[in-house]
């Protein structure tokens, strides 16, 4: 009898090996499957923005929202690196705002004549500080007009990636993310979205 019930444990014990093994196979394939993808995506938008000559903000082909007859682009703020950060942490924030305003304009301007070349969508979800501070930088070559079609669902910033993101942004460390995000299409003046 107790042969019996160590040869069901062990069948039991197998299928469970298994099962693992298998859940693990099949995550690590999707893992870095997704991986692949996203660097391939991440890649194709850096090489977008180094042609148009981009420095604050950067651009990625999406399909996140889809307008018919146009290219869809998604707009993301363009991350800086640490010895950035470590440049601006002694330097007036005013300054280093100033500066940000500058680069963001010469941007857009960039992005206006390379937008007038195609038929684009231009859309960024991003937080209502971000998005006074484009919107206040992008006119006179774009309305930024909020839209309830789509939240881009992986934007949002953890505690760590947003201590990364403002310290490489303006040298200073923010503690608290932003806890609302909304999503804009930015308009060339047809209102045509």
């Amino acid at each position: 009898m107790i042969l019996s019930l160590l040869k069901e444990e062990s069948v039991i014990l197998n299928t469970l090996k298994l099962s693992v093994v298998l859940f693990g196979g099949i995550a690590l394939f999707a893992t870095i499957w997704t991986e692949r993808r996203f660097k391939k995506w991440r890649q194709n938008g850096k090489r977008i923005s180094e042609k148009i000559g981009l420095r604050r903000i950067i651009i990625f082909e999406s399909d996140l929202i889809q307008k018919e007859g146009y290219e869809s682009y998604e707009l993301h703020h363009q991350p800086q690196s640490f010895l950035t950060g470590f440049k601006y942490a002694f330097q007036p924030k005013r300054q280093i705002i100033e500066k940000m305003k500058k680069e963001l304009q010469e941007d857009y301007e960039k992005l206006d004549s390379w937008a007038k070349e195609r038929n684009v969508f231009i859309f960024t979800t991003t937080h209502p500080k971000m998005a006074k501070l484009w919107e206040e930088t992008s006119k006179p070559y774009f309305r930024f007009i909020s839209s309830y079609d789509c939240a881009d669902p992986w934007v949002e910033m953890n505690l760590l990636q947003w201590v990364a993101a403002t310290f490489s942004t303006t040298g200073r460390i923010g503690f608290s993310p932003p806890k609302q995000w909304e999503t804009y299409y930015l308009d060339r003046g047809g209102g045509k979205f």
